[in-house]
């Protein structure tokens, strides 16, 4: 395991401590009772001087432990902030469709069949605008992502009637419609599904509305390319 540079300073410090230490006591241990009296007092004076040295690289140790868990409470705050920003770019690409999600949610179906053989009415030509009537309904319920056969809405789709096709995300598309949306279950149906709600207004044009629960609904990313020409940010 690799030493970080404040663990290392230390471990120098404390093995010099150790040394001179080690020496001066073997100096006195060799010398024993021979040694005069004045030679005495200068090891006594020496070792007064590594005590004091020894107090003094104690604190720098000290200090050098407190930077240590300083860098280490700053490293772990760090990592909170790029945390943090790595969590909100992820939902800030989520919002704008640029990742696929999952979760749960519902798959709901739209399709009609014709009244009579050879009959060419079809509602959704008729009535494309109850699509975005189902979506707003969705996004009022809570939903937190929705595609339609696979193509991800986001706040610039369009859905609008060209000639005989429904357009969304500029590709066209004929019935079925499916809707698979990411949310809470239950409050999306219910929404829906309301007294004088917008499956009987579906249903009021022939148009018929299948709803399935899923625990996992897959919603791919908004493929296309999203440019702001006028719209700028505004520095705070």
């Amino acid at each position: 395991m690799k030493l970080k540079k404040g663990q290392l300073e230390i471990t120098i410090i404390s093995i010099v401590i150790g040394i001179m230490i080690v020496m001066q006591y073997k100096s006195v241990t060799q010398l024993g009772g021979a040694v005069s009296n004045t030679r005495a007092q200068e090891l006594a004076a020496q070792l007064s001087v590594l005590e004091k040295e020894k107090k003094s690289l104690n604190t720098q140790i000290n200090n050098l432990k407190d930077k240590i868990e300083e860098y280490e409470n700053q490293f772990v705050q760090d990592n909170r902030v790029v945390e943090d920003l790595r969590k909100d770019t992820q939902e800030a690409k989520i919002l704008a469709g640029q990742t696929a999600v999952k979760g749960p949610g519902i798959v709901i179906t739209l399709d009609y069949i014709p009244l009579e053989e050879g009959d060419d009415f079809n509602p959704f030509l008729m009535y494309p605008e109850y699509l975005l009537i189902l979506l707003n309904e969705l996004n009022s319920a809570g939903a937190e992502a929705i595609s339609i056969n696979d193509q991800r809405i986001i706040s610039t789709s369009e859905i609008r009637l060209a000639g005989n096709h429904i357009v969304i995300n500029g590709q066209k598309f004929s019935h079925p419609f499916i809707f698979k949306v990411i949310g809470d279950s239950q409050t999306m149906e219910s929404a829906i599904q309301l007294k004088g709600g917008v499956v009987e207004l579906l249903n009021s044009v022939y148009i018929q509305v299948n709803i399935k629960r899923e625990q996992e609904v897959v919603i791919p990313k908004y493929e296309g390319v999203i440019e702001y020409e006028y719209a700028k940010p505004i520095e705070e």
